[in-house]
């Protein structure tokens, strides 16, 4: 019996003992590097007690639609390689955005697409409506059907004057919006400017200014929540049009969007994200583990936990096969498609889960 294998039989006990359903195995995997070309997903190594550089964390996936699975990461490009012509993102060529559109049913590649980028901006995919979708790579947003062709482009709010200046994209529950947070500081006036703009998600023409004070009707929250546990990073997210969740350490807890308390789930651990989708719930799960010496090292990844909010249940759980080390943080990037499917990336393998 290989070493390998004792632990993952160990591990398996110590779940199902635990009172921890685990989910099936996955409908597929694929290695992403030998295959698609991608690099490792975890975290590439930088100067301890500083954080990466921006451009090694922009990467993950989302569902495009219940078929088409979108996986995308920017990478710096070999400086041996003649620089690419600058582009409307901003970047110089140094930096590509690589995405990869798989058919969910077997893994398969439909699509490749690569844009330069920055490397000091946030590059990301968004899923619209009816299979389409959004890239940003820098200052650049690109509007694509569902056919992968691109059906209109914009720039982002942006100003050479502006000594610090940031600009938020998201997307409305319908995917039919799209806002665009922007807000710029100038050191030599002690002035700031700061708004929010809303465009259509296909052809990103203005819909309206909604001002200063106001993050988009639908990004709106009429209640305020309160974590149980101060002391780490907690949040509140709206996962469908209905269902707002609260999470942070030891808290997980489901609202509707009105601050109804509808489901308090027992939590002993740190939740640091969470999707969600229909009736389903998925929540990232870390053990944060303190330490006054060595400040650099990282939550360690525990597992993805899948509830029913319909019926308040657990449905399953898959645990984490990646561990810290100092000075680096793991990642598992995962999504939740609207058919109940759930893709998740450890190390350089993507899974496929029917939870």
């Amino acid at each position: 019996m290989t070493r390998a294998y004792t632990f993952a039989v160990l591990i398996t006990f110590l779940t199902v003992a635990g009172g921890e359903r685990l989910c099936s195995q996955p409908l597929w995997e694929v290695d992403l590097a030998s295959t698609y070309q991608f690099r490792d997903f975890g975290p590439k190594k930088h100067p301890r007690n500083q954080l990466p550089p921006m451009w090694t964390n922009q990467q993950g996936i989302e569902f495009i639609s219940p078929d088409v699975l979108a996986v995308y990461q920017v990478s710096e490009v070999n400086s041996l390689e003649p620089p690419k012509q600058k582009e409307d993102s901003g970047g110089s060529g140094r930096y590509v955005l690589h995405v990869s559109f798989l058919d969910v049913t077997k893994g398969h590649e439909l699509k490749t697409v690569r844009l330069v980028t920055e490397g000091s901006g946030p590059s990301r995919v968004f899923p619209t409506h009816d299979g389409r979708y959004l890239i940003r790579t820098g200052k650049t947003i690109r509007s694509f059907s569902a056919a992968f062709e691109e059906s209109a482009a914009a720039r982002l709010p942006n100003s050479k004057t502006a000594g610090n200046q940031w600009s938020d994209v998201s997307v409305s529950s319908s995917g039919r919006l799209i806002y665009i947070k922007y807000n710029a500081s100038y050191s030599s006036s002690s002035q700031s400017v700061r708004g929010t703009a809303v465009l259509d998600a296909d052809s990103l023409d203005p819909k309206e200014d909604l001002g200063s004070a106001d993050g988009g009707r639908e990004n709106q929250r009429s209640f305020a929540f309160v974590a149980k546990d101060p002391s780490c990073r907690s949040a509140l997210v709206r996962i469908t049009a209905e269902v707002s969740v609260g999470y942070g350490c030891k808290d997980l807890r489901v609202f509707s969007n009105d601050g109804l308390l509808l489901w308090d789930i027992p939590m002993h651990e740190q939740v640091i994200s969470v999707r969600g989708s229909g009736a389903l719930l998925v929540a990232s799960l870390k053990h944060y583990r303190a330490n006054p010496l060595d400040l650099d090292f990282g939550p360690e990844p525990l597992r993805l936990k899948i509830y029913d909010i319909a019926t308040k249940s657990e449905k399953c759980a898959i645990p984490a096969r990646i561990k810290p080390a100092p000075g680096l943080w793991p990642s598992m990037p995962y999504a939740l498609s609207t058919s109940g499917e759930v893709a998740l990336i450890q190390g350089s393998t993507l899974a496929l889960y029917k939870p």
